[in-house]
């Protein structure tokens, strides 16, 4: 049951010498000698005499809610409750205050929940930010893999990335950059038709690489030309959106999702689009390592 205004928290209320207020009025008994141990600057308070007419049971007031001060202290005098976080702003404010009173242990900790927790996990961008600035390398790496199923781009996303390290923000943007270009490389390689003139009188079309004949409308489109333009939209929408782009290597992908020029067939039977092809390469570059997958 939740403590109110003025109440103790159920899991810091009998032992302990020392009283704690959080900002909204949540009260903690605790060890002061415990809380000496885990911080230097708790070490330090307690140094200072108490007025000699307050009460013992008087409170020092703090300037962090009952959430963050339970998760903290929940780190240095372990109970049979476990810490519960919400939200990434929850974790900055833990992590911060963890800061503020030097508790490299509530880090430590700190991290063991994050990555314990699928809420945590699945927002790659909140956490490669949050490994950035806590120099977690190998959590920096893992989640910048992860990130790739995202468009980070969007102006929602600034306000997490300025979270990060500035040096960490621009490498991830730059392998979303790097990663983009080089899947809609490979896709424009798998195009087997062209944009050539046609006749004397400047008219251009777009025909089969291989035999020069003009390719034919593809279903549901007025003329070649839209489709075109609406199978490369198509594709650099999702890349955009998905620069990792697994569907990139599913046929299905590409004859249901995209259609169009991707179900057309030549006179000389060749395909106008060789979606097995950029699967092949997708695949090739991934084994070889050169498709750009994580920060270093």
């Amino acid at each position: 049951m939740a403590a109110a205004r003025g109440e103790f928290h159920p899991d810091f209320s009998t032992d302990g010498d020392v009283v704690l207020e959080s900002s909204d009025g949540i009260r903690f008994r605790l060890d002061s000698a415990v809380l000496k141990a885990a911080s230097t600057v708790f070490r330090d308070m307690f140094a200072f005499p108490r007025d000699p007419n307050e009460a013992a049971d008087a409170p020092i007031v703090l300037t962090e809610d009952a959430i963050v001060l339970a998760f903290i202290f929940h780190c240095v005098f372990p109970t049979a409750s476990q810490p519960d976080l919400q939200t990434y702003d929850d974790v900055w404010t833990v992590l911060k205050t963890a800061e503020k009173y030097d508790m490299p242990c509530v880090v430590k900790i700190l991290r063991l929940t994050i990555l314990s927790e699928e809420k945590f996990r699945s927002k790659s961008l909140n956490l490669f930010a949050l490994a950035s600035y806590c120099d977690w390398h190998d959590v920096a790496r893992s989640s910048s893999n992860d990130s790739l199923k995202e468009d980070i781009s969007r102006s929602e996303n600034l306000s997490i990335l300025k979270m990060a390290k500035t040096a960490d923000a621009f490498a991830l943007l730059d392998l979303h950059w790097k990663r983009k270009e080089i899947m809609k490389d490979i896709v424009r390689g798998g195009e087997n038709f062209a944009y050539e003139q046609v006749d004397g009188f400047g008219t251009y079309a777009y025909v089969c690489k291989h035999c020069q004949n003009y390719m034919p409308c593809a279903e549901g489109f007025k003329d070649s030309t839209t489709a075109v333009e609406v199978f490369r939209s198509r594709v650099r929408e999702y890349i955009d959106r998905c620069p990792l782009a697994p569907e990139l290597v599913d046929s299905n992908y590409w004859r249901s999702t995209v259609g169009g020029i991707t179900n057309l067939t030549c006179t000389c039977d060749s395909e106008f689009f060789d979606n097995e092809g950029v699967a092949h390469r997708i695949s090739l570059e991934t084994r070889n390592g050169n498709l750009p997958s994580a920060v270093m």
